[in-house]
Parts: C-alpha cells; structure tokens; sequence
C-alpha cells in the first residue's frame, strides 16, 4: 500500500473518479511486480476502498475535496519483495534496499487521502501505516521480529501557466519502524511542462533527502543529499 509521486501533482494519489462514497473490494496476485498476473507465491492479497467527493464546484467550476482510505491484508511466503518501491529493509548503515522476506508473514495496511482542488491549486495528503508479524509455518521460524512502518507525505501544486507549466513542492517522511532514529524525509521542488497533458509532458525534480539513523550515527557517513531528477512522459 503507498502512493507514488512521479513528478504531477494529479499523480501524487491515486484517486478514482466517484462522486460519491465508493466501496471496492478485491483480490489480486500477490506480487512485488506492477503486472496483477504474476503471482511470486501461493497466497492473495486482498484489498479495500472507500472514497467520497465531499464538495464539487463549490469554489469555482472544477473545484473539489475528495478523501478517502485504503486497506490492504496479505499472507506472503518466504522469499517475497514486499517493498514495491525497494526502499523498506533498513541495512545496519541506515541505507534502505529491498525487503525479501527471510520467512513467512502476514501485513495488515491502512491509509487515509484528502485531495483538495481550487483554481490552479493542488493539495494533496496522505497518511499510511502497514504491520509486519512473522509466521511460523511447518515448525520454521520465520528469522525476522515484527515492525510497524508508518509514512505521509503533503503535496501543493500550482499552475503557473494554466494547463502547461506547474511549480509543485512535496514534503514526505518514512518512519521503517526497524531500528532507534530510522526515520527519512525528503523535500521536493519540481516543474512540470505539460506538451500535450498528461500524454507528453516534461518533469524536472530537486530533492533533498535527510536519515534521522545517519544524522545520530555520523560513522557510517552523510546525513543528508541532494539530487536532481529530469525525466519525459509518453502515454499512447
């Protein structure tokens, strides 16, 4: 469970189109992939989600306030990625790398998501938490103790040039629940130069990143760094 931000503001949630509540209910392949048909084990994961548009138009046409939450339940077998992103497992110099479970598990994940929408203006937020306890199956331990990792992030956008060039700042925080001090954050400012919409469009990133575990153990290195992300969208 999560949410991605791939450099638009409309992209930082993904929210359905539903004017009022929405209840959806499913299971899928339980798979660390994108595809839904590949399944890298013998169980399902199954998921939920209620959403309701609050108020549509009330500040001018094409305004809204939307939220919604989210629930995930999952029985993984030994040897699952479940860190989609691959930033989950924090390693003993509090770098993060993907999670592969060393033996069973079962998580339980919740979220909640506001979207508000005014003019040329974007907020978007979301709070998620998911709960990590080990299995023993068949007499085997499954090597790992449980944990609880929690994340939220808050993203503004504005267009500066209506329907081409949008200014969007996000600030987020992952707290992987493994180890004292193990939480990161990360502050972004980005343009977005839309060619045609969401179909083409450009997108330059800067983000600086910063580890509570770096920032109380110095020994293993800097406890902060900047990078800068250009990437091109092509949708057909």
């Amino acid at each position: 469970m999560g949410a991605d931000q791939d450099g638009s503001v409309e992209s930082a949630i993904r929210l359905g189109t539903a004017d009022s509540g929405l209840l959806l209910v499913h299971h899928r392949a339980n798979s660390a992939d994108r595809s839904d048909y590949n399944n890298d084990n013998n169980n399902f994961m199954y998921v939920g989600r209620l959403e309701s548009t609050l108020f549509k138009d009330v500040f001018g046409k094409g305004s809204f306030l939307k939220l919604g939450t989210d629930i995930l339940n999952s029985r993984d077998d030994k040897g699952t990625n479940i860190s989609q992103s691959l930033t989950l497992l924090v390693n003993s110099d509090g770098s993060l790398s993907p999670f592969v479970l060393p033996g069973a598990d079962e998580r339980t994940a919740w979220s909640t998501d506001a979207w508000l929408r005014m003019g040329p203006f974007d907020l978007i937020g979301e709070f998620l938490q998911e709960r990590v306890h080990p299995r023993t199956v068949n007499g085997v331990s499954p090597g790992f103790d449980r944990f609880t990792t929690d994340g939220f992030y808050v993203t503004a956008g504005y267009f500066l040039v209506p329907k081409k060039l949008q200014a969007v700042v996000q600030w987020q925080h992952l707290n992987p629940g493994q180890k004292g001090n193990d939480g990161i954050s990360s502050i972004v400012a980005g343009l977005n130069y839309y060619i045609r919409g969401d179909d083409l469009k450009l997108m330059v990133n800067y983000i600086h990143t910063w580890s509570d575990f770096r920032e109380a153990n110095p020994e293993f290195g800097k406890d902060d760094f900047d990078e800068v992300i250009g990437r091109m969208q092509l949708m057909f």
